[in-house]
């Protein structure tokens, strides 16, 4: 008894002990908590792909995940030996808070503008405004930004101004921008310059780049015989914000704070990284607005993307070809290994050549070629696109893409699937509208809109295995033999096959509504679409089978009576319809103008969505075709 005793009281005394300690555990942690901001930040988005979303904390540490964010601030005032821990402390530069930066950093940047590259190589790091007001990040060669004056006259309306130093700069590939942010044509060849090669005395830049002598020299022509004013965006070698083998990294804008990235070479770069968050960022200019190369794990949400390829000019200005033209708000290249969930969601763009483009390595898209990488689960969705020549381009091996929801106008081809391999590729309740010229290297007007969808190519591979349900594809241009609402014909070798569409609305102002074979074994079909065109004698409403049929066989119908009568119909196609949909207005801006009519049901009846597309069951539950209910 008494040893029993003598242990209780030893018991009762640790356990005194132990509550003594945590008592003053607790009271520490509560005294530290009132000098120093905590914030719990929740996860957002879709797929595996999540956003931070925090608008009241300031100061401190954020915590995801139970893992604490430790802040680090940057100011235009501050200075890159302070410790930046501090709102009273910043570094003045991105780049030496990435250097600072520890594992979970999020780089709060006040308002102002960086004329800055940055370069980032940590992990679980996030970047975004801090306070109100805007902050811009601008990727271009400094001294031209702040302004140039000692310009060498060459000859009359040329000038020249030696950078004396290489300063990273690309070529005649880099962007070059004025002071309004329009894009300047690049010359390929100084000698193109010198001679004002231009039909409409356009202004002009050539990057001269001397290796040997380490200087660069920039040679600009202007319209009015006087040096350029400034500034002068010139992006340089790098990216604004380069991503290099990084993960866990979140670029964004936060309430009454607008994030800005432009005018680098590329605004942003992403190589062999995962889990990058592009969040309601503002991106100006460049070659691409973002480069995503070999990652995965992508989310492009919400951003705007504003390219400056406007309509103040065009191909009929300039006689020789820029490359830097050819540039694109977002591309996502699979390089050197296959990549998967890239999600392209909610963004609006406008001016580039191409505004979406999925693109693989293989310029052939063979099958057989070995070193064939493919883009897996990816989405596509919700994106307006306008003034752009290439709205949205999937050219690469795909396993289960989604397109869905996009809004496209202005374009020259607003779709160009030309070609995807591999699929399912499954292309949903988009609009459309193709009713932009085009011109080719040379100048000359190109047969463009090359259509609402365009399924051709020159590749040596067909495009396969897409499934295109609900969409309106409307098309204007001149009436000539290339124009169409579809087009999936360029040579019989690569000639499109194994593709669907059911319960669409083919619309046309020149009467060419599809270019294509309708033979069996070719396995394109086409149910429940209605087609229509206001031409009263359409020349080329149907046309196909003429690189099958050499006996001198019509291959042109004006209707999808006279290919019936004619034999030409495929049997396995159901439901299809010729009539007005009867849209309540023609307004590309506003999505409700393409609600059919509610007495468009369906041309016949609504074909049925194959139960092994994901959202069949919705679909098969809508009671009118084309993009709208």
């Amino acid at each position: 008894m008494k040893l029993l005793s003598k242990n209780s009281g030893r018991s009762r005394y640790l356990y005194a002990m132990l509550m003594v300690v945590t008592l003053g555990i607790i009271t520490m942690l509560f005294t530290k908590a009132a000098g120093q901001t905590v914030s719990f930040e929740a996860e957002q988005g879709s797929s595996s792909v999540g956003f931070i979303s925090d608008s009241t904390a300031s100061g401190g540490r954020a915590v995801r995940f139970g893992q604490p964010y430790q802040d680090l601030f940057v100011s235009t005032q501050g200075n890159d030996a302070n410790n930046g821990k501090t709102q009273a402390s910043p570094v003045k530069t991105l780049n030496r808070a990435v250097q600072l930066a520890t594992d979970y950093t999020r780089i709060r940047v006040l308002a102002g503008r960086y004329i800055q590259t940055v370069q980032i190589q940590k992990n679980n790091l996030i970047i975004e405004p801090f306070g109100n007001g805007d902050v811009e990040v601008v990727g271009a060669i400094p001294e031209y930004v702040n302004g140039v004056s000692n310009w060498e006259n060459v000859q009359y309306g040329i000038y020249k101004h030696n950078l004396g130093r290489a300063d990273n700069i690309v070529g005649g590939s880099s962007a070059i921008y004025n002071g309004n942010g329009d894009q300047w044509w690049s010359y390929n060849s100084l000698l193109s310059l010198l001679n004002r090669n231009t039909k409409n005395n356009l202004p002009g830049a050539r990057i001269e780049n001397q290796l040997f002598t380490g200087f660069s020299e920039v040679y600009v022509a202007t319209d009015d015989n006087q040096p350029p004013k400034a500034p002068l965006y010139i992006g340089g070698g790098w990216s604004t914000v380069d991503l290099n083998t990084v993960n866990n990294v979140t670029i964004q804008s936060i309430p009454n704070s607008k994030l800005k990235l432009s005018y680098g070479n590329n605004n942003v770069s992403i190589r062999d990284s995962t889990n990058i968050n592009i969040r309601d960022v503002e991106i100006t200019g460049g070659n691409y607005g973002i480069y995503a190369a070999d990652s995965s794990y992508l989310n492009f949400k919400d951003n705007v993307f504003k390219g400056k390829f406007g309509r103040t000019w065009t191909y009929t200005d300039v006689k020789n070809y820029p490359a830097s033209m050819e540039n694109a708000a977002i591309i996502v290249r699979a390089n050197t290994k296959d990549i998967s969930n890239v999600i392209t969601e909610g963004n609006t763009i406008t001016g580039y050549w191409a505004a979406i483009y999925y693109q693989t390595l293989d310029p052939a898209l063979d099958q057989n070629n070995p070193n064939k990488y493919f883009n897996r689960n990816s989405v596509i969705a919700g994106n307006t696109v306008h003034d752009n020549g290439v709205a949205i381009e999937t050219e690469a091996y795909f396993d289960n893409l989604i397109i869905k929801g996009n809004v496209v106008y202005d374009a020259g081809e607003s779709f160009s699937p030309a070609p995807v391999r591999g699929g399912p590729v499954y292309v949903y309740e988009n609009l459309f509208f193709a009713d932009r010229t085009g011109y080719d290297v040379l100048g000359e007007a190109e047969v463009k809109p090359g259509g609402a969808i365009k399924m051709n190519n020159d590749h040596v591979a067909p495009p396969e295995n897409i499934h295109v349900y609900h969409n309106t594809f409307y098309y204007t241009g001149v009436d000539t033999n290339a124009m169409k609402t579809v087009d999936s014909t360029a040579n019989p070798l690569i000639i499109t096959k194994n593709v669907s569409f059911t319960n669409n609305i083919f619309y046309s102002m020149q009467g060419n509504i599809i270019r294509g074979t309708g033979r069996a074994q070719d396995n394109i079909e086409f149910d429940g679409n209605l087609f229509y065109s206001p031409v009263s004698i359409p020349k080329r409403y149907f046309s196909w089978n003429s690189f099958y049929e050499q006996d001198g066989t019509a291959n042109n119908f004006p209707s999808l009576s006279s290919i019936i009568s004619a034999g030409k119909m495929p049997s396995q196609w159901q439901g299809n319809a010729e009539g007005n949909p009867g849209f309540n207005c023609v307004d590309p801006a506003n999505a409700s103008c393409f609600k059919p009519t509610a007495s468009i049901a369906a041309p016949a009846t609504l074909q049925p969505i194959p139960s092994n597309f994901p959202e069949s069951a919705r679909l098969n539950n809508r009671t009118r075709i084309g993009a709208y209910e």
